[in-house]
């Protein structure tokens, strides 16, 4: 009797255990990503396929981390650990698999979409194609001072003198030209 309790609270604690590091995220269809997206310009729209795959077409916003890069890409994401984040991939294999890495890293609505891209496209929802890369809102700030006196410098840099001659000793270019 004692070893049947303790071999049900063995099961009961490995369920437990597996459980909390299985990261726990939402499904939704495609119709429901878009209508999400639609609504809510503040939503980070991660696409976690290969480069190529997402040049040749993504999910307009989309922001890309291929999912075998998440671990070593964490600073890209959000600081807000309660953002609504949208995960696709092509058909929503590899995007349950982020999704789920995702929730164990802290964050607790993260949304994974069935049957991903390839179900968008057939849908006939936009995309676009290219490199361009997503945004999410802490990405579109104001400069921070120092980037704004990095780009007021680089505005300022003048012109480097042409190698061999450089300018006449004058100070002036000749023909008159500055």
């Amino acid at each position: 009797m004692v070893s049947r309790f303790v071999l049900h609270c063995l099961c009961l604690t490995l369920a437990l255990c597996t459980a909390v590091h299985a990261g726990t995220f939402n499904e939704m269809s495609v119709d429901q990503a878009y209508a999400v997206l639609s609504a809510d310009p503040n939503v980070f729209l991660l696409d976690v396929r290969a480069q190529s795959e997402y040049e040749g077409g993504h999910i307009p916003g989309a922001y890309l981390i291929p999912h075998t890069e998440i671990s070593q890409r964490k600073g890209e994401l959000p600081a807000d650990l309660s953002v609504t984040m949208i995960v696709y991939c092509l058909a929503g294999s590899r995007s349950a698999t982020a999704s789920s890495l995702l929730s164990d890293l802290g964050y607790s609505n993260v949304s994974n979409v069935l049957g991903g891209f390839s179900e968008w496209k057939s849908k006939g929802y936009p995309f676009v194609v290219g490199a361009g890369r997503g945004t999410f809102p802490v990405w579109d700030s104001p400069i921070p001072l120092s980037g704004l006196v990095l780009g007021i410098g680089l505005a300022l840099v003048r012109r480097r003198a042409p190698r061999g001659g450089g300018r006449p000793a004058s100070g002036h270019e000749p023909n008159g030209c500055v």
